[in-house]
């Protein structure tokens, strides 16, 4: 028996050794087929796409692929994966509030004095919050997450009540050595609208959205994606179907055709005093020109600041037509943009504060 189990290096591939050992119960010695089905927890897949497309005016062309990868200590020969959203080890109890006590008694700390983190605590989290793993010797709290894949011309979309599932028709060899195994499975052509974004505060630079209406019919999962635009590899994005807006926002990189400058306008700035206070002026220029040989949609944000302390006063001078929301200060202008078009946006504010105070982040 040691010998069988024993791996031939010369001949293939090493990996790590396992077996399956089963007590089988008959009445009489006779020849039998078995069907053995386990679970294991060594064994996982993560969904990753690939996104190609050729211009602005063209619909996105993706190849939904999948990442395999086991170590079960088995060798999976020619199997036919099926792959699912669902996780068969994570808690199925529905979580349950308790009444919410506040007191000052400190048995029932997060952490000890010396910082690590209390017992009555863990256990609180591991009993009554399922999903969740909590490592105590430095005290993270993570949600637990299901793995997930993706779809090909040979593959079946189950759609279940719980989740989905991908009956792939091609056999694979998957061995137990944890390396990732690519499996495609389907190519997608999605119908995109383009529009570029910029935040010159942030970044003075322009990036291409692509938005996805109706995203829902297409199963997507979450999972990392290479760009590849006009032929070209432009970088990685992340694709997020949890969201709840109705639009999927896909980011396809930057585009140096559009130029963006952001500075201040000095003779617009400045400080005086008034009696007790100081009052401050700030005034920016955003200069953006469109470089390209076809029309650009561009969303344009930046801010001006808000205060919850009632000695601090703030007020937008100058916004150039931009839609104010003005709980947060974020401004936003829609553009258009012309081949070789270039518009200025001239935002303005003022500060005004007791002359002794600091404003740290202004």
């Amino acid at each position: 028996l040691k010998s069988r189990l024993e791996v031939n290096v010369s001949k293939e591939e090493k990996t790590s050794s396992g077996k399956l050992v089963l007590q089988v119960m008959n009445e009489a010695a006779s020849s039998v087929s078995l069907d053995i089905s386990y679970l294991t927890q060594s064994a996982s897949w993560t969904p990753f796409y690939e996104l190609r497309a050729e211009s602005t005016s063209a619909p996105i062309d993706m190849m939904y692929k999948a990442k395999v990868s086991q170590n079960s200590g088995i060798d999976w020969k020619k199997v036919k994966l099926t792959l699912s959203s669902g996780m068969p080890n994570q808690s199925s109890y529905a979580p349950e509030l308790n009444t919410w006590f506040l007191s000052q008694a400190h048995p029932f700390a997060s952490t000890t004095k010396e910082g690590r983190p209390n017992a009555n605590f863990i256990q609180t989290l591991q009993g009554q919050t399922p999903g969740l793993e909590v490592t105590t010797d430095k005290m993270v709290v993570r949600e637990s997450r299901t793995t997930t894949k993706s779809m090909s011309n040979h593959t079946t979309i189950n759609e279940n009540i719980m989740n989905i599932s991908f009956d792939i028709d091609l056999p694979y060899d998957i061995l137990s050595n944890g390396k990732q195994h690519s499996v495609s499975l389907k190519e997608i052509k999605l119908p995109a609208t383009y529009r570029h974004y910029s935040v010159p505060k942030l970044e003075q630079e322009a990036f291409l959205l692509a938005e996805l209406n109706d995203y829902s019919k297409y199963n997507l999962l979450k999972g990392e994606a290479n760009i590849i635009f006009e032929g070209m590899y432009i970088g990685k994005t992340y694709i997020n179907p949890s969201q709840t807006e109705d639009t999927l926002k896909l980011s396809m990189g930057r585009d140096k055709k559009i130029s963006i400058k952001r500075e201040k306008v000095a003779e617009k700035s400045g400080s005086k005093f008034l009696s007790s206070y100081k009052e401050q002026t700030f005034t920016y220029d955003i200069i953006i020109r469109n470089n390209k040989k076809e029309a650009a949609v561009l969303t344009v944000k930046d801010q001006y600041p808000v205060s919850t302390d009632k000695e601090i006063e703030t007020e937008l001078l100058q916004s150039d037509g931009a839609k104010v929301d003005k709980e947060s200060g974020e401004l936003t202008w829609e553009l258009k943009l012309k081949p070789g078009e270039t518009k200025k946006l001239r935002l303005g504010y003022r500060v005004k504060h007791p002359k002794n105070s600091i404003i740290a982040n202004l």
